[in-house]
């Protein structure tokens, strides 16, 4: 299997957690994954989901392979059906997203002793290490 991920599609996902990052705050810090990638959908429709998959050059093979070999590191068994685009790309979010969040400084060197929740301060340095790594204000024109 050949990587699956692509950075203009890296760089989609890291411009959903610089757009919904904010509704993280006062959330628990350990949670940021969940609230950013699971508790609602990345991409809501097939069509929809289809068009993502192309628009940010993925292969529909390599993303089913990613995500039923993370299932199975992380759960020990395969439990999605990848029957569909929109579920492929919803799972692909999640897995690739953890990844992701792993990437950002901001986040590595939040010292959450005392401070359990995520604060303005740290909203605020997150999008600004993403705005200038990945230059989100460019990489979608």
């Amino acid at each position: 299997m050949g990587t699956p991920h692509t950075q203009k599609g890296d760089n989609n996902l890291f411009n959903h957690i610089f757009d919904n990052i904010q509704e993280t705050k006062g959330q628990y810090f350990d949670d940021l994954h969940y609230h950013l990638f699971n508790e609602d959908y990345f991409i809501i429709g097939y069509y929809r989901a289809e068009k993502w998959i192309k628009e940010n050059d993925l292969n529909i093979f390599d993303l089913i392979s990613y995500c039923q070999q993370r299932e199975k590191e992380e759960l020990g068994e395969i439990q999605t059906t990848f029957d569909n685009a929109e579920t492929l790309v919803n799972q692909y979010a999640y897995w690739r997203g953890q990844e992701l969040i792993y990437l950002i400084e901001a986040l590595e060197k939040f010292d959450y002793v005392g401070e359990e929740n995520i604060n303005q301060t740290l909203i605020e340095e997150v999008q600004k290490e993403l705005n200038l790594k990945y230059d989100l204000a460019n990489s979608f024109k």
